[in-house]
């Protein structure tokens, strides 16, 4: 057996959850033998010298990632400024293999909570002993580069949550109508970090904005919209005021429809890529909300309130999708324009072809990482073994 640490954001963000399960699902899958996954939440967990010894003992690898830790939150207390709260001096003390998988550079916009020497200082000591060090795009790689890690030593791989397997969201003949079904996400989390000041008046102008363009497309063609909350009740101060906006009968809720995915955990992951794989058109505002149904080869705009979308659009070759909040709360872009842009998206066949194109040119590069992790894993087990096997544990 395969005995895996895997160090993540396992919180209540269902993006990351399918990340997460996406990432051990096809690590599992690269391998005949049997792996074992131990979960580890990287905002509750300090590694102390009593959790390196207990990672030394019961695991043959530590997986760190992937998803957005590259973010310094001052309420959990990290000694690395980022999501691996572990202190530079006991990183010696680890003696399992450590990979670095997909991690995100993750500040915000408006984030003023960083400490960028003690942050570069950690990452720069985590590269030189990590066995493999990737990051999820060519941004994350550019910002990482500028506190003095090595380009050359960074692998690229996309986001796991691309890759993330599904099941058909069975609640879907629910939603009546024949028009599109947009899915829409909405980002509740961190408004002052998102936005400059004024940001709530900001941040409300952004979604007034969408929800006149939903009504638009609600008239015209008939469509449906399905509220996508990654953050429950987070994601959803808006609801009520869209459901006004573009009236009820056209408005669906994730949660009412298919309760049991909330709160997130390893059985919710394949419905709620399933919801994403129902719809015609995702609006989101979170990176997920984009990858997702990116993943599932179906279209999208990303309302870009974070690096890491534009980051995420670049690598991929499809910028034409993004929207900037600032041209919707400046009024640069009408709520009317914003309507015809997304019929453009729905109906142009090319836009399709673009992202199936995008997409499958992904599959080979992600393929290849997981048989690499799966290989250092495996030095980790003979390390075991050998310690198992030498005299001195035999005749202890």
């Amino acid at each position: 057996m395969i005995r895996i640490w895997h160090h993540g954001a396992w919180n209540r963000n269902l993006g990351d959850w399918v990340l997460h399960e996406s990432t051990q699902h096809h690590i599992a899958r690269a391998t005949s033998r049997e792996v074992s996954f131990t979960s580890i939440d990287s905002q509750k967990t300090r590694y102390d010298q009593r959790k390196i010894e207990e990672l030394n003992d019961t695991a043959d690898l530590l997986l760190v990632g992937g998803g957005g830790l590259v973010f310094h939150r001052p309420e959990d207390r990290s000694v690395s400024g980022w999501q691996w709260n572990i202190a530079r001096e006991d990183l010696a003390r680890v003696r399992v293999p450590i990979v670095v998988y997909g991690i995100g550079y993750n500040r915000f916009p408006f984030d003023r909570n960083s400490d960028s020497r003690r942050l570069a200082q950690h990452l720069r000591e985590v590269q030189d002993r990590a066995a493999l060090f990737s990051v999820r795009n060519t941004g994350t790689r550019s910002a990482l580069s500028s506190l003095g890690l090595s380009p050359g030593r960074m692998r690229l791989v996309s986001d796991a949550a691309i890759f993330a397997p599904w099941n058909v969201w069975n609640e879907r003949d629910q939603v009546e109508g024949d028009g599109p079904l947009i899915a829409w996400n909405f980002s509740g989390d961190r408004p002052r970090h998102r936005y400059p000041e004024p940001h709530l008046e900001r941040e409300a102008a952004c979604v007034e904005a969408i929800a006149e363009a939903l009504r638009t497309l609600c008239e015209s063609r008939g469509a449906r919209v399905l509220m996508i909350p990654h953050l429950q009740t987070i994601d959803e101060r808006y609801d009520e005021h869209i459901a006004h906006v573009v009236g009820r009968d056209h408005l669906f809720r994730l949660p009412e429809l298919t309760p049991e995915i909330y709160p997130p955990r390893a059985e919710s992951t394949r419905r709620f890529v399933g919801a994403y794989a129902s719809c015609d058109l995702a609006i989101g505002m979170r990176g997920h909300s984009c990858m997702i149904p990116f993943g599932r080869e179906k279209r999208f705009v990303a309302l870009s309130t974070h690096a890491k979308t534009e980051f995420f659009l670049e690598d991929v070759g499809l910028q034409n999708l993004a929207v900037s909040p600032q041209d919707l709360w400046t009024g640069r872009l009408s709520s009317d324009d914003l309507a015809d842009r997304l019929l453009h998206i729905l109906d142009d066949r090319s836009v399709g072809a673009a992202i199936t194109q995008a997409r499958r040119a992904l599959q080979s590069d992600f393929e290849r990482l997981n048989r690499d992790v799966l290989r250092i894993a495996q030095r980790g087990v003979s390390q075991r073994l050998e310690k198992r096997d030498a005299p001195h544990h035999r005749h202890r």
